[in-house]
């Protein structure tokens, strides 16, 4: 799926 919520994505260091 298209990253849509790269937005944020790309500041935010998103770990699982």
């Amino acid at each position: 799926f298209p990253r849509i919520y790269s937005t944020t994505e790309e500041w935010i260091p998103h770990r699982y």
